[in-house]
């Protein structure tokens, strides 16, 4: 899965062309005159016809609609992240500020929400510049309100590059210029990248003192990083020991079953639950092969990755009256941030897609399941007061139930 990126004129008002190095390279096997789908901030979804326009192409028929109902302006950054072939993920960038140095010759934008009762700003975006090699400007509401980091001098960030490699970045407060800076190490990132000038660079802010970068060329194309095993700079992701699932907050008012309530959801939990497809913003495609269907039973997988080094599953127990929540390390080790979305396996060897959505919580988020009585615990026979043993396994990068005492 991969993503390009147009920026907002009034002549792309009827129509919005879609770059021709993406087209050449992502949509060969697409056909002229298919309706493709725009899903968009907090679950709008729309049709627009995917269609034939000299070398590449261009979405039409449909497009005026988006425009007007999510009010573009000239200059919006359009993030497309493709879920397929007619299926298209659309996150729009406002421009919250001109740069502090640089004026409107390199604005500040921010991802905006067609609700405005609901606060979604989870990315900033900014055009590299040469001076952006030693330290990267981010707006201070984003720290301060998005992110609620408020009034921090210096703090130790992750920039995750790929799946596999992060680097450790600071951030600091410039008093002087009223914006916070990422350096130490970003010209790290820069290089490993590697981003020039001219690019633009997005980075959304994933989980708790993690951001994942998104870099875009001069022709509009997503830059996939590849994995690189030997590398001084690049910090990998340390393998999770023997954790637990978080239990029911003592403050919590409301000990509900989330199906009841999901009126108000945010970008990425308001997709589709019976896709299969990653509805994330990550944009990396070696994520198509991140699941695998096939059925395993657990113990091939346990015997058969013993002698892979990378092979550490994770081992815990869910007791029926608690909400399914994942815990920081466990969300950080699948990566639940970024996808959304998880496989879990029941007695049987049967895989159920299971959606899950960010929570705030303290400086970060934790990640609960939806549906998840509807879609696991009820057909699978599970109920109170069973406590339910699962491994998560790496290598296939689902859940899988081992064992139900009742």
């Amino acid at each position: 899965m991969t993503s390009f990126y147009k920026i907002f004129s009034s002549d792309s008002s009827e129509y919005l062309e879609i770059p021709n190095q993406y087209s050449n390279r992502f949509l060969l096997n697409a056909e002229p005159n298919n309706q493709a789908t725009m899903k968009c901030v907090n679950g709008k979804e729309f049709e627009v016809l995917l269609t034939k326009n000299k070398d590449g192409f261009v979405f039409m028929d449909g497009w005026e609609h988006i425009v007007a109902k999510l009010s573009f302006t000239d200059g919006c950054f359009l993030m497309f992240k493709q879920i397929d072939l007619y299926s298209y993920l659309l996150t729009p960038f406002n421009n919250m500020q001109d740069h502090p140095i640089f004026g409107s010759s390199v604005p500040l934008f921010t991802s905006m929400s067609t609700e405005k009762t609901i606060s979604n700003v989870e990315y900033f975006c900014q055009r590299f510049t040469q001076e952006s090699n030693d330290n990267l400007i981010i707006p201070v509401d984003f720290i301060e309100d998005t992110i609620r980091l408020p009034c921090i001098s210096k703090l130790t960030f992750k920039v995750h590059v790929n799946l596999w490699d992060s680097f450790d970045v600071m951030i600091q407060k410039d008093r002087n210029l009223k914006v916070y800076l990422l350096y130490d190490s970003w010209d790290n990132v820069v290089s490993y990248v590697p981003i020039y000038p001219d690019y633009y660079v997005v980075m959304r802010y994933i989980f708790k003192q993690n951001f994942q970068l998104i870099v875009y060329d001069l022709n509009g194309c997503e830059i996939l990083v590849p994995k690189r095993v030997y590398t001084i700079a690049a910090v990998n992701i340390p393998k999770p020991g023997t954790l637990n699932i978080e239990t029911q907050d003592t403050d919590d008012e409301n000990n509900h079953e989330n199906d009841e309530d999901e009126s108000v959801q945010d970008y990425n939990e308001s997709m589709d639950d019976d896709s299969v497809d990653v509805s994330s913003i990550l944009t990396n495609s070696d994520i198509d092969g991140m699941y695998n269907e096939e059925d395993v039973e657990v113990s091939d997988c346990e015997e058969d990755k013993k002698g892979d080094p990378d092979y550490n599953p994770i081992e815990f127990e869910w007791k029926y009256d608690m909400r399914f929540r994942l815990s920081a390390d466990l969300a950080e080790a699948s990566r639940i941030d970024m996808t959304m979305e998880m496989y879990v396996q029941n007695l049987d060897g049967v895989d159920t897609l299971i959606s899950f959505r960010g929570e705030k919580n303290g400086g970060g988020f934790r990640y609960e399941a939806l549906k998840w009585r509807t879609k696991f615990t009820k057909p699978n026979g599970i109920n109170p007061p069973a406590i339910c043993t699962f491994v998560y396994c790496p290598v296939q990068k689902k859940l899988i139930l081992k064992k139900v005492v009742k």
